[in-house]
């Protein structure tokens, strides 16, 4: 079982939780990853599914949240962020994240793990995600 780890940096005593069997579509097939980056086209909608699990690879089925959550891309430019953003809808059901939505514009997106975890810290999550960041370029 591949578990993708990462200190996020965020010390505010939260237990920190792995994505473990990451799986990543574009329009239902398997999106191609070269050099750090997963490529898609404009329009393309993402699909993302994976497993929460605990640090010993147990998936943490108590995690659920009862309505669809959005996760923001963020459109980085020469290495930067921009103002730009793009949101994929998500679901946590028994400790299985699923999230999808449509990179309209073309460009280098980013899933930051820090602005998610801020994120769940303000709908009141005990926890956070320990995941590298996600980029696209569409």
């Amino acid at each position: 079982m591949a578990i993708v780890k990462w200190d996020s940096g965020i010390g505010d005593g939260r237990v920190s939780f792995f994505i473990s069997n990451q799986q990543i579509r574009a329009n239902g097939l398997p999106v191609q990853f070269f050099a750090g980056n997963y490529y898609c086209q404009p329009g393309d909608t993402i699909e993302m599914q994976g497993d929460i699990v605990d640090p010993d690879g147990n998936i943490v089925t108590a995690i659920n949240i009862p309505l669809t959550l959005k996760m923001p891309l963020v459109r980085h430019a020469n290495g930067q962020p921009t103002t730009d953003e793009a949101y994929l809808n998500v679901t946590l059901v028994n400790g299985v994240i699923t999230a999808s939505g449509k990179i309209e514009k073309s460009g280098d997106w980013k899933i930051l793990i820090e602005r998610n975890n801020e994120a769940l810290q303000r709908i009141g999550a005990t926890w956070k995600l320990s995941a590298e960041d996600i980029t696209f370029l569409a």
